[in-house]
C-alpha cells in the first residue's frame, strides 16, 4: 500500500482467489466529498463466453469486485444503468 496525505493519493493490491487487483484512489480536496478510483486486474482470465484468445478479457469479473467494495464502504457509484452495459466487440 502506498499513500499521500497531502494528495489525498491511495494505492493499495487487494488479492482475490484468482488474482490480485490494483486500486487507486484519488481523494478530491474541494469539499464535493469525490472519490475517483481505477482498479486494475495484474492476472488476465477469461471471462465466459470470452474471447477466442484467453486472457484477453476481465472486465466482468473485475467490475464486480470493484463494486462490492465501494459497496461494503458504503460509497455511491455515480453512473447510470446505462453506463454498466457492456458491449461485446469482435475484432478481425
Amino acid at each position: 500500500m502506498y499513500a499521500d496525505e497531502t494528495t489525498g493519493f491511495i494505492r493499495a493490491d487487494l488479492k482475490y482467489p484468482d488474482g490480485v487487483d490494483t486500486y487507486e484512489f484519488h481523494f478530491k480536496n474541494d469539499g464535493s466529498r469525490i472519490v475517483l478510483f481505477s482498479a486494475r486486474s495484474q492476472t488476465n482470465k477469461v471471462s465466459p463466453p470470452g474471447c477466442f484468445q484467453k486472457g484477453c478479457i476481465n472486465g466482468p469479473r473485475n467490475r464486480a469486485r470493484a463494486e462490492a467494495l465501494r459497496d461494503e464502504i458504503g460509497w455511491l457509484g455515480f453512473e447510470t444503468d446505462e453506463d454498466k452495459k457492456w458491449v461485446p466487440l469482435l475484432l478481425h
